[in-house]
């Protein structure tokens, strides 16, 4: 293990991707591919599992459906009938069913919205008021608290979000959905492990005013402002990607992440994707060699840490949250990525710029105001300028952790020495 890089760069398969460049673009690529946020299968299982657990059953039963491709105009089909008044009107086909996920030609598993119905159907055993895509007729029920009035559509990531947006359109072109929908009866609902602020945005954008939940919001070398630390990185990926179609991956997102199952089709196409005489960063799952940088075992004495240890990479996390350095980074970190007026959804635009999950943002949000290190607006104070900038001339030194408590810790000042 003394022998493992300690950069992504640094790796055997990063070598060989990076070897592809020119000699004065080398250094850029390193870089980029360092940039690169990180996540595991586990990571994305337990993300999705927490939220999905946090979803409010007491006014009604869930709906859950995985992200994936309808074929169909509508989600469900639609039959005319006559209505009371003699006139004829459109509705759900009430015994129709959600068309299961089926594998793809030539693959061995159906990929990740078979893995995302996996996960509802164990959701579903912990909490028997989610419902695993029902169809219309599951919906109504003579008891008022067992009739569905959340729709919560499950996916690992939201990159340009235009899938999603499509799928929540074709639930919204059934006549029946929109009619319950505009009398308050359902409401409609996204759960994310990681996500783009892109992507989250545009899911928004549709009418039918979605609550979206993303665990992880990761950085993107576009979006609708400038991001002058992207500009060599993006010259990067198009001069090198030229000979893709989409050489910022699908719909220009250029998300910087990277799973050990595969990479998204929204990163940049020099990382992802095939063309020509390049070859991506990785195809399918990350090679052996890279596995420890997703927090996965590499050798057998790790397998047996994390059976022994249970799961080491998570139980890590939560110790180094309980340190004390851990807990002044963090807030450090949200302070420092704060911009203006706090607004509905700035968790996402600041999560993005941290690094730091969004539920994090929140909770180091409501500290920082018990503080008085921000503002009801979440403006920084005179007390927070003074704990940002004697925590930035401070950031290297190490910090003793505090014997015998397990609470997060917070120093309502830190002195220059």
């Amino acid at each position: 293990m003394s022998n493992q890089p300690e950069a992504l760069s640094e790796s055997k398969t990063a070598q060989r991707w990076i070897a592809q460049f020119d000699d004065g673009d080398r250094e850029d690529a390193a870089s980029l591919v360092d940039r690169l946020e990180l996540f595991n299968e586990g990571q994305v299982t337990d993300a999705i599992t927490r939220q999905l657990e946090e979803i409010d059953t007491a006014q009604g039963r869930v709906a859950l459906y995985a992200e994936r491709e309808i074929s169909q105009a509508t989600a469900f089909p639609i039959e005319t009938y006559s209505n009371p008044h003699g006139n004829l009107s459109e509705r759900a086909v009430a015994h129709a069913k959600f068309k299961p996920v089926s594998p793809r030609r030539g693959a061995t598993r159906v990929g990740s919205e078979g893995w995302m119905a996996f996960l509802i159907s164990q959701a579903i055993k912990a909490n028997p008021r989610f419902v695993n895509h029902p169809a219309p007729r599951q919906y109504n029920s003579a008891k008022r608290t067992n009739r569905i009035r959340q729709i919560v559509i499950v996916t690992d990531f939201i990159g340009s979000g235009d899938r999603i947006w499509t799928m929540l359109h074709k639930f919204w072109r059934v006549p029946t959905f929109a009619a319950w929908w505009s009398r308050g009866y359902i409401r409609f609902h996204v759960v994310a492990a990681v996500g783009t602020s892109g992507g989250v945005a545009r899911i928004k954008s549709h009418p039918c005013r979605p609550t979206v939940c993303v665990a992880n919001v990761v950085s993107t070398l576009t979006g609708p402002q400038p991001k002058p630390w992207a500009e060599k990185w993006l010259r990067l990926a198009k001069r090198y990607g030229k000979d893709h179609d989409q050489p910022l991956g699908h719909k220009e997102t250029a998300a910087l992440v990277a799973f050990d199952y595969g990479m998204p089709n929204n990163v940049p196409a020099v990382l992802g994707q095939q063309f020509k005489r390049w070859k991506p960063l990785f195809s399918g799952r990350a090679p052996s060699d890279l596995r420890s940088f997703f927090g996965l075992p590499q050798t057998t004495a790790d397998l047996l840490r994390s059976s022994i240890e249970n799961q080491w990479a998570k139980l890590k996390r939560v110790l180094d949250f309980r340190s004390r350095r851990r807990d002044r980074a963090e807030m450090l970190a949200f302070l420092l990525a704060l911009r203006g007026r706090w607004h509905a959804d700035a968790e996402v635009e600041v999560a993005e710029r941290s690094g730091l999950p969004t539920q994090d943002v929140l909770r180091l949000r409501g500290v920082a105001m018990s503080a008085g290190w921000i503002s009801e607006s979440s403006r920084l104070t005179d007390s927070g300028r003074k704990l940002l900038k004697a925590g930035l001339a401070r950031r290297r030194r190490e910090v003793n952790k505090v014997a015998g408590s397990n609470a997060p810790y917070y120093p309502t000042s830190l002195r220059v020495s």
